[in-house]
């Protein structure tokens, strides 16, 4: 039975055309893997019936070396981010029914991403989160009042290494020094001087700001958005393929490092294939 991936990614679609693609829903016996940069289906057998525009089709070992590097930060947009392993995770567990082949793909992949880390020398530290620090200094002056809207894995990283802030989010207390409060805070976004968006929501949570507000800097690393983008005729407004582009400038990663990676995720998928082919005749016998 053939593996594949149908998908679209931040390199062949703008972030409008990979919205429209985000709340894919999952389909049984397949991946569904949406993030801020791509949105990709894994099966086996025959190609789900799903419309993916200005995207791809791989197949057999492209498909296995695609994700493996996937998984590993090789084709994110931030080159060699550590975030993604976890978003890859979460959609394979999430996922119902699976046949052995998908089940081997993915356990696969997942070891091969954790041996390029410990072969190759990429940049280690956070740029996104990096960038998002550059920004709210240069643009929401000193001791900024910060709003985090949404309880997302970024936004708890950027909270707990300011120390202060308030998070919005479906309730709950206090977390680690950081002000909790719900969606209710959202009509008061114009009291804060930067604001930082990182969820997920079926609508504009933010679209507009009063006239006599505060509000220097809003950035929105949501997908789908969840700031309305006319928003941006009042203060600052960057989304996540903005920040992306900002932050991609600031990596510095050898061209070396880079083709030694992929080179070892296609040698290494190579002999994957020929066990698993192996196995199968074996059990057949």
């Amino acid at each position: 039975m053939q593996i594949g991936v149908v998908g679209v990614s931040h390199k062949f679609a703008t972030l409008e055309q990979r919205e429209r693609l985000a709340d894919l829903k999952s389909i049984p016996g397949c991946v569904v893997l949406s993030t801020c940069n791509r949105v990709e289906v894994y099966f086996s057998g025959d190609i789900p019936p799903v419309t993916i525009p200005h995207g791809y089709t791989l197949f057999g070992a492209a498909c296995f070396s695609h994700l493996a590097a996937v998984a590993a930060g090789l084709d994110s947009q931030l080159f060699g981010e550590t975030d993604i392993k976890r978003q890859v995770r979460i959609a394979y567990e999430e996922a119902e029914m699976l046949s052995v082949e998908l089940h081997y793909l993915f356990q696969k992949s997942f070891k091969m991403a954790k041996e390029v880390r410990m072969h190759c020398a990429f940049q280690t530290r956070d740029v996104l989160e990096d960038t998002v620090f550059k920004l709210v200094d240069a643009f929401a002056g000193e001791n900024p009042q910060l709003l985090f809207i949404g309880f997302s894995s970024v936004n708890r990283r950027l909270a707990a290494q300011w120390k202060k802030g308030t998070l919005v989010t479906q309730g709950g207390e206090g977390w680690k020094g950081i002000e909790v409060k719900g969606r209710e805070e959202l009509k008061r976004v114009h009291l804060y001087d930067a604001v930082i968006a990182a969820t997920r929501a079926d609508e504009y949570l933010v679209s507009k700001l009063e006239a006599s507000g505060q509000t220097k800097l809003i950035l929105d690393l949501s997908l789908p958005r969840v700031v309305d983008p006319r928003v941006g005729k009042q203060c600052l407004l960057l989304n996540i393929e903005q920040i992306g582009e900002l932050a991609a400038k600031l990596q510095v990663n050898s061209q070396v490092e880079i083709e030694k990676a992929k080179n070892l995720i296609d040698s290494w998928v190579a002999g994957y294939l020929e066990r698993f082919v192996s196995r199968r005749l074996m059990t057949c016998v």
